[in-house]
């Protein structure tokens, strides 16, 4: 987890104040396109199809994050969202009749373009998960943040956890709980600065 996912704007401004920034490109295009990648997959493409749709998919939204000013008033799921539904429309009416028409039919679905928007979406998620963690995992002590990653996450018994940590059942639980309390607030938060930026 890297700092700089303190919030996806932060991705966004890299990428609207330099748009040739190679980096901020190879970000996005990391952090977005195996989901869209997958997505293309799911609704019937081969791998091949799947990759070179994938591209356009982020080469779409590149161009719209070129052009669109984000004025941080709205929250920058709403703005991804957005910008998604745009680059998939356009990319729908450019497809060429005849060659691959049968392939990306099913792309053209309102199941399809609901599914890629909640895919993105759960990646933003991810995001925010992933920072919020970072930030909490340096919020709390070793032990409290061990106990909550070896029980929630690790999937290992509580028994377990508290020999391992040398504390009490209860407290392993305790510590998981209050991790997760915190990691519900630290999401908020995030959301809420994302919405600001």
């Amino acid at each position: 987890m890297h700092s700089n996912l303190a919030t996806s704007s932060t991705l966004l401004r890299r990428l609207q104040l330099g748009p040739q920034d190679s980096s901020a490109w190879a970000d996005f295009a990391r952090r977005y396109g195996p989901g869209i990648h997958q997505w293309c997959k799911n609704w019937g493409l081969d791998d091949a199809d799947a990759e070179e749709f994938a591209e356009r998919v982020l080469t779409q939204l590149l161009e719209r994050l070129r052009r669109f000013e984000y004025d941080g008033k709205g929250s920058f799921r709403t703005w991804l969202k957005n910008v998604t539904l745009a680059a998939w429309a356009k990319l729908i009416a450019e497809k060429k009749p005849g060659h691959g028409a049968n392939k990306t039919a099913r792309l053209e679905s309102p199941q399809a373009r609901d599914d890629l928007v909640a895919r993105l979406d759960a990646e933003f998620d991810q995001e925010v998960l992933g920072l919020a963690m970072l930030r909490v995992s340096q919020k709390v002590d070793f032990n409290t943040w061990e106990a909550f990653r070896l029980l929630a996450l690790a999937g290992r018994p509580g028994w377990e956890v508290a020999r391992q940590l040398e504390m009490k059942v209860a407290a392993v639980y305790l510590a998981r709980s209050k991790v997760q309390k915190l990691l519900r607030q630290e999401c908020a938060v995030l959301e809420k600065e994302g919405a600001k930026k």
